[in-house]
């Protein structure tokens, strides 16, 4: 599973117990933002539901995608299991 840098935050945030509201908070987004970013989250693993994510987050090698917006370019990294 490949997410965003973004995504990742959304869902370490998830995976400790945080609420979309606290993790919105957090992040200093709207609640539908984080909202948006786990739907997206859940469809690239395959899944429809938030405790499904984050077992496969928290039992899988993740790759993480950080994107940079001037060049164009990603670069990707492995998350390290916990």
């Amino acid at each position: 599973m490949e997410l965003t840098s973004k995504q990742e935050q959304i869902l370490s945030l998830a995976a400790r117990g945080l609420k979309d509201r606290h993790i919105a908070d957090k992040m200093g987004l709207s609640v539908r933002t984080v909202q948006n970013h786990l739907a997206r989250i859940y469809t690239k693993n395959h899944t429809n539901n938030r405790v499904a994510a984050i077992w496969l987050y928290m039992n899988s090698e993740i790759e993480i995608v950080e994107r940079h917006a001037v060049q164009g370019k990603k670069r990707v990294s492995k998350k390290e299991k916990c």
